[in-house]
């Protein structure tokens, strides 16, 4: 939930990924009361990001199971994401009429700081589906009275209702360039490659992006030498650092990095943040950074491959021939990965691609090189069950 909450630019990718992960193992391995239990934030994240509708299946599933369970608990929660699921269902009126009896009855009698996060944290739900900005002040002003447990809520709120949390510390808003820094692919700026001789503005650049896809605010100068200069004394990495963000200025314009109270931060947009608001495949030229010898965040990596597929699942029938084209670049990128095997196979199947047999000989013995046996044939290999 932490992926859903904080929403990172890849937070919903990540956050359906492990909530179908889950999802999976509970059924397979749960008790009916852990799978009361997981299904309230496995609804909430489909719901959010997957799909509604079955979102709302498995939140009514889980308040059935509540009721069997006796557990006042488990469905009180599941109340409240059941109202979350008709928003995203297109049931938004009836989620809107139903939510004042909900915090009714849920609202506390007692000052346990938890009960009082609880509902003031769904309160905010309502006030975002309501756009009651005045209810909303005077809940955020309840939530900074709380303490620490409240800061995932305030975030929430800040989200949902930033003209309230206006500040004249705030660092200044990134993304004040016309450039698009470009990482689908071999790295590139609007179109432009960046030069090989500037290996470390590279590095440099995307740090700062993985740095915000993954939801941190900037990276500070120490994490940067740490990461470029690691053998350096401290002076002059200090020194290198500042002579790449003048070098990095000079070529692509003074926004292009930006400083805020934090630290560094990236001042352009990027084909990957695109994508991943998009899925649109077409941004993909390529493996994720391709050509770069640089270590990258297997987080990030794997939030936009996750994505990918997803895409390119969801695009077999709507446009066979951009399925199967990216649908190579997803197995490049992970050549012992089972299902990005599999759907490689049936994208390439589907248009009659001339190096369907090339890709599925190849790809078979590296499996067999892993103890993965395979058939002999694609047409065999699909027949099986996945």
């Amino acid at each position: 939930l932490l992926y859903a909450e904080w929403s990172p630019p890849m937070g919903g990718t990540m956050a359906l990924k492990y909530a179908r992960e889950a999802l999976s193992h509970a059924r397979h391995l749960a008790g009916t009361f852990e799978l009361a239990q997981v299904l309230i934030a496995i609804a909430r994240v489909e719901a959010q990001f997957g799909d509604s509708n079955k979102a709302l299946d498995l939140i009514n599933e889980q308040i059935s199971l509540a009721q069997s369970l006796n557990n006042a608990i488990f469905l009180r929660y599941g109340t409240f994401v059941r109202l979350l699921c008709l928003e995203a269902s297109g049931q938004q009126d009836i989620a809107i009429k139903e939510f004042p009896i909900f915090l009714d009855m849920v609202r506390p009698t007692q000052t346990n700081t938890e009960t009082l996060m609880e509902f003031e944290r769904a309160g905010l739900e309502f006030d975002r589906m309501t756009n009651n900005v005045v209810q909303a002040q005077q809940r955020i002003q309840r939530l900074k009275t709380i303490g620490r447990s409240a800061l995932t809520a305030l975030f929430v709120a800040k989200r949902y209702f930033p003209q309230l949390f206006t500040s004249t510390s705030e660092p200044k808003t990134p993304h004040t360039s016309n450039l698009t820094l470009e990482v689908l692919g071999e790295m590139r700026f609007s179109g432009e490659p960046i030069s090989k001789r500037l290996r470390k503005a590279r590095e440099f650049l995307a740090l700062l992006l993985e740095a915000r896809l993954t939801g941190r605010a900037a990276v500070t100068q120490l994490e940067i030498v740490d990461v470029l200069y690691p053998n350096e004394d401290e002076e002059k990495a200090s020194s290198s650092v500042r002579q790449l963000i003048y070098r990095l200025r000079k070529s692509f314009g003074e926004n292009v990095v930006q400083y805020s109270s934090n630290g560094y931060v990236l001042g352009v947009t990027s084909d990957a943040e695109g994508f991943l608001q998009t899925l649109d495949t077409s941004l993909w030229r390529g493996e994720y950074l391709a050509q770069e010898t640089m270590k990258l965040s297997p987080n990030v990596s794997e939030a936009l491959y996750h994505a990918l597929a997803r895409a390119t699942q969801e695009s077999r029938l709507s446009n066979p021939n951009e399925a199967a084209r990216v649908s190579r670049i997803l197995l490049a990128a992970n050549p012992y990965h089972l299902e990005s095997f599999r759907l490689c196979i049936q994208a390439l199947a589907a248009v009659q691609a001339e190096e369907l047999v090339a890709v599925y000989k190849t790809n078979r013995e590296l499996f067999v090189g892993i103890g993965e046996v395979l058939p002999e044939s694609w047409e065999e290999y699909l027949q099986l069950e996945p």
